[in-house]
């Protein structure tokens, strides 16, 4: 909790992107065995973007696209003078990784997809190894990204495609160029309108989508309980 409460402040110093107001972060010890701490903020104006898409005029969608679009490149911005990939609490462990045995604490690309690898290699040959690192470009900087922007975490106003809130922060970080392009393709794969928002923001054929694509082939194979 206060790491969602710590990333929500930063981006809320660092850019224009809507979220929310926090007013204080609370811990209720009545319990000594099991504190609660609980995040107290303003509510989001509009509704969520999994809510509206399927009755979204298509001008409306278009220009929610162009929203989010703008808040990709301005968290890509948040260098923080970092040279190393992490996410904000130093450690992969929310989100894919919650089902990954160990916590990844990759700091740089090609470490990242090792810890991948190092729990797939049982299941591809070193031939197709080879070829999907050959997707990587281990020498792309490294951006700052949501980490889970999902249309559940988006708000909008769906009367103008206002981009109202987003929210939950918590997986947020320094990742990999192709960080953006993986997330938002695995989200809510059944809202095909969700798919033609993010060929619009993501389009095909770049590097990032490429390094996608060979990146779900390593994801796929990962022994991921081993």
């Amino acid at each position: 909790m206060l790491v969602k409460y710590h990333i929500t402040t930063f981006v809320a110093a660092h850019t224009s992107i809507p979220v929310p107001n926090i007013h204080a972060v609370v811990t209720d010890t009545s319990d000594p065995t099991s504190p609660v701490t609980c995040i107290v903020q303003d509510k989001v104006r509009g509704i969520s973007l999994y809510d509206a898409l399927p009755s979204l005029a298509g001008d409306v969608r278009d220009t929610i696209t162009g929203h989010l679009s703008k808040i990709l490149d301005e968290l890509s911005t948040l260098d923080n003078a970092r040279i190393q990939i992490n996410p904000y609490d130093g450690s992969f462990t929310g989100g894919i990784f919650r089902v990954m045995k160990g916590p990844c604490v990759a700091k740089n690309t090609a470490d990242f997809f090792k810890f991948f690898l190092d729990k797939g290699r049982r299941g591809f040959t070193p031939d197709e190894e080879q070829q999907w690192l050959s997707a990587f470009d281990m020498n792309w900087p490294h951006i700052f990204a949501h980490g889970d922007l999902i249309p559940e975490n988006v708000f909008v106003d769906p009367q103008t495609g206002a981009v109202t809130g987003i929210i939950d922060w918590e997986l947020a970080g320094w990742v990999p160029y192709f960080w953006n392009d993986y997330i938002l393709r695995r989200a809510w794969w059944e809202v095909k309108e969700w798919y033609m928002m993010v060929d619009q923001l993501l389009p095909g054929g770049s590097p990032a989508a490429s390094a996608t694509t060979a990146f779900w082939a390593i994801w796929s194979r990962a022994e991921i309980f081993s």
